[in-house]
């Protein structure tokens, strides 16, 4: 109950305006800012999967969703994180799928670029000359 400016009761004490709450650093906790989401997504394409990732992409291939699901919480050791970790995986599937049925020129480089990211692995290119040339060497990254 809000204070009515009268000495006594239930709704005793001095009248005063509300102050507005500041947002605090520590409420916005783990939520992923634009920045840092796009950089994650530059080193997901230059370093590929992890060897468990490529395992768990192939069992989801097969559908075997609930041994890549037992698989995840091994190698992570939480079941909510196994589930994301699936949910993820299952998502990448469907992207590369779904460029590769689109058909598109542009698309089937994209598709490609992902695939020969996903098996590069944490290799470094020095330079463009020492890239590999093949289907994916014209990636245009304006397409996806």
């Amino acid at each position: 109950m809000a204070a009515q400016g009268i000495a006594v009761g239930l709704n005793k004490g001095h009248q005063v305006t509300r102050k507005e709450k500041v947002a605090r650093p520590a409420q916005r906790k783990g939520r992923c800012s634009k920045r840092v989401r796009f950089v994650r997504e530059i080193v997901r394409e230059v370093a590929g999967l992890a060897p468990y990732e490529k395992r768990v992409s192939e069992l989801l291939k097969v559908g075997k969703d609930k041994r890549a699901l037992k698989l995840c919480k091994k190698k992570l050791g939480t079941h909510l994180r196994a589930k994301r970790k699936r949910e993820e995986m299952s998502v990448l599937l469907r992207k590369t799928k779904k460029l590769e049925v689109a058909g598109d020129s542009c698309s089937l480089m994209c598709a490609e670029a992902l695939r020969a990211a996903a098996t590069i692995g944490k290799r470094q290119w020095d330079n463009e000359e020492s890239l590999p040339a093949g289907p994916g060497d014209s990636f245009n990254p304006e397409c996806s």
